[in-house]
C-alpha cells in the first residue's frame, strides 16, 4: 500500500460528507419557505406571539403524531380556512389536554 492510500480514503470520506451536507442544505432550502408560511398562518390564526411559538407548536405535533414537519406544514398551508362563523379550523376534532 502506498503512502497516498490512507490520504485518498480520507479525501473520499470528506468528499462524501460534503456531498451529504450539500444535499441536506438543498432539502432545507426547498422546505424552509413552506414551513415559514405555515408558521405565519398558525401565528395569525391562533394569536401566537411569534414565529418560534408557531414552530414549537408544529414541532410538538410532528413528534407527537409521527408526521414529518414538512408534511404537517404542507397540510397547514393547504387546509381550507374556516368561514367567519367558525372559531376553529377543525371543529369536530376531539380536544385533549397536552401531555
Amino acid at each position: 500500500m502506498s503512502a497516498a492510500g490512507p490520504a485518498a480514503a480520507d479525501d473520499d470520506s470528506e468528499l462524501e460528507r460534503l456531498r451529504s451536507e450539500v444535499r441536506d442544505l438543498r432539502a432545507r432550502a426547498r422546505v424552509y419557505p413552506l414551513i415559514s408560511q405555515a408558521q405565519g398562518l398558525l401565528q395569525e390564526r391562533y394569536g401566537l406571539p411569534d414565529g418560534e411559538s408557531a414552530f414549537g407548536l408544529m414541532q410538538r405535533a410532528s413528534q407527537r403524531y409521527n408526521v414529518k414537519l414538512r408534511t404537517l406544514a404542507g397540510f397547514v398551508v393547504t387546509a381550507p380556512r374556516p368561514d367567519g362563523r367558525e372559531q376553529l379550523w377543525f371543529p369536530r376534532r376531539v380536544r385533549r389536554n397536552p401531555p
